[in-house]
């Protein structure tokens, strides 16, 4: 019974990914964009690689129930506060804060909890007093945000609606539906009928958007992404965007390659010694 369950449990996020892939090339042939892909070797392997992200992720999740790490007061920089992915938990980002820990940077885990049916604007209240506590752990005005998928969102509705211009100071979003997502007509909630392409939420959160103002923002954007296609619709106009390819949604908070860019866009210079 035992080992029936964890084929289950291991077989089934398999199905999930390979059918959003699947759709996500359906995509990228409906767009032309299907003579630019890499060769097929290396897309098995991002699939793979995706694959095991996945179930990084999901035997991650329980470790979100742990007492979360507060910022360190009187540090010499600001703190990094990380948000994850939408029904991840804050424990799937907890390899790219090991690696800002690493390097020096206090880096602090943000999580929170979104209902079926829940508003994302209620959401964002319940994120932004968190990373405002964060802020005031550390004895500083302002905080750097690094979120992946679904955070990017609730970071520009807390810049809209909760003077967020005013808290963040470099922000860095990954894998983010700014535009939606098509994979979103596939599914219920009220999450995903706002990240729908051109819903209300999204272009008026596109009319009433503040950013960057006074920030430096970095958007990572994948071209191998199951969960954000066609790939154009994670692009923000107002934002320095970077493309990479052959990684997968969850695989961008593993890879370090990601790393390196999220390092580089956090007030970092290149030339600083850290370990790779």
């Amino acid at each position: 019974m035992i080992a029936c369950l964890v084929l289950v449990l291991v077989a089934l996020p398999g199905a999930v990914l390979a059918a959003t892939t699947l759709l996500m090339v359906y995509e990228a042939r409906v767009h032309g964009q299907a003579e630019a892909s890499p060769p097929c070797g290396p897309l098995i392997g991002a699939w793979f690689a995706e694959y095991l992200a996945l179930l990084g992720v999901i035997a991650l999740r329980p470790f979100a129930l742990l007492p979360a790490k507060s910022a360190q007061p009187g540090g010499g920089q600001r703190p990094v506060a990380l948000v994850h992915e939408l029904g991840c938990g804050r424990a799937s980002m907890a390899m790219l804060a090991a690696r800002l820990r690493r390097d020096g940077r206090d880096a602090v885990l943000v999580g929170y909890s979104h209902d079926r049916a829940a508003h994302t604007e209620i959401t964002s209240q319940r994120l932004v007093s968190q990373l405002r506590r964060v802020a005031e752990d550390a004895g500083t005005s302002r905080i750097d945000v690094v979120a992946h998928g679904f955070g990017g969102i609730l970071l520009r509705t807390i810049a809209r609606r909760y003077r967020g211009t005013e808290l963040f100071g470099y922000v860095v979003t990954i894998a983010t539906p700014h535009s939606g997502t098509s994979l979103a007509h596939l599914v219920s909630g009220r999450a995903a009928v706002e990240l729908r392409p051109e819903s209300g939420y999204l272009l008026r959160l596109a009319d009433e958007d503040p950013l960057p103002g006074p920030l430096r923002l970095t958007n990572i954007v994948s071209t191998f992404d199951a969960l954000v296609f066609p790939p154009a619709l994670a692009y923000y106009k107002p934002a320095l965007n970077i493309t990479v390819e052959t990684i997968g949604h969850f695989s961008m908070v593993f890879s370090a390659r990601v790393y390196d860019l999220v390092w580089e866009n956090l007030g970092q210079e290149p030339e600083t010694a850290r370990s790779v």
